[in-house]
């Protein structure tokens, strides 16, 4: 998931420098035209050097080149609502449109800090989602509540005990892990028999703040219709999915934010979750640099929306990386 420390700088800078001895090399080449094979040869293997540095930028591109830099980073797996987009049985404007931005699997997100990748809920489509985002390692996973859309893929991070070779800590209110527990108990025992491929989870209650990696990670608690969900503050970033109101409490803990994921469903109101305008009151008075709305409807169109929302508040899709402010990340 992460470029040796040695080049832990991003692509773009890579290309740009070879690009200015791609430009040199072209002068050395037209001015060694008609001399001796030396400076011949010399021109080859230069642009041969270029050839390589570019292969290397390719290859240790954005997407990899974070460890290093003062940024933790955030990949959205998964930005859409319960039902997803497209929904079944639905050929509205969104449900059949051609573009990407609007092909939304249940929420989800990846926090990849201090060389660790954590994972916030395992979704229907977790295999899906994991593989179309080469999330190749998860050394622990975070609930937010234990609705279906958040919990039914659980079943695949077995596929990361076996990459680990270890039991996988998972993180959840009580409730949420005796809901886990009760729905997928062969999860829980304490060692597989041999030759049986099912997940090993090591259960870790979230009664306060806990530390991840390096990162402290702070609860918050939301309102979701009658029930009540964790969202969670990782230094300058927050995650606030299935809200349906942002308490005093909340809004004390979601201040002086860099980018801030809200819940935002729907242009209309919904009992269970935040409507745009409401997001956007919330926003207004939290003030993030960024915030990002997520587990929207196929009443949202992404191109649409994002004409319509101010410049510093955009709409998540599957598969948006978001570079974080490391700051106050550490306890």
């Amino acid at each position: 998931m992460f470029a040796p420390p040695c080049l832990a700088v991003r692509r773009s800078t890579i290309i740009a420098r070879c690009a200015v001895v791609s430009a040199f090399i072209r002068v050395i080449g037209g001015s060694a035209a008609g001399r001796d094979p030396r400076s011949r040869l010399c021109g080859r293997m230069l642009r041969i050097g270029v050839a390589l540095a570019r292969t290397v930028a390719g290859f240790y591109g954005t997407d990899h080149m974070h460890e290093g830099s003062p940024h933790f980073r955030v990949t959205v797996l998964g930005s859409g609502t319960s039902a997803g987009v497209p929904m079944i049985g639905c050929h509205c404007a969104v449900c059949g449109s051609d573009d990407r931005h609007d092909k939304r699997t249940r929420p989800s997100i990846v926090v990849e800090t201090g060389g660790r990748t954590i994972l916030v809920d395992t979704t229907p489509e977790l295999r899906l989602q994991a593989v179309a985002n080469k999330i190749d390692r998860v050394d622990a996973v975070v609930f937010t509540h234990a609705h279906a859309d958040h919990i039914f893929g659980l079943d695949d991070v077995r596929r990361y005990n076996s990459l680990l070779q270890a039991p996988l800590p998972v993180y959840g209110s009580p409730e949420t892990l005796a809901a886990l527990e009760r729905i997928f108990p062969y999860a829980f025992i304490s060692k597989s028999e041999p030759g049986i491929f099912r997940p090993e989870l090591a259960p870790q209650p979230i009664t306060g703040p806990f530390t991840l990696a390096g990162a402290v990670w702070q609860p918050i608690a939301f309102p979701h219709g009658r029930g009540t969900v964790l969202g969670f503050r990782i230094g300058a970033f927050a995650y606030c999915t299935d809200c349906s109101s942002v308490p005093a409490a909340a809004r004390a803990a979601l201040q002086n934010l860099d980018v801030l994921i809200i819940d935002a469903l729907r242009p209309r109101p919904h009992p269970t979750h935040l409507s745009f305008g409401q997001a956007l009151d919330v926003i207004a008075e939290l003030k993030p640099k960024r915030a990002f709305f997520t587990h929207l409807s196929h009443d949202v169109s992404h191109e649409e929306a994002q004409a319509a929302l101010p410049p510093h508040v955009r709409v998540c899709y599957d598969g948006l990386k978001i570079d974080v402010a490391i700051d106050g990340l550490t306890a």
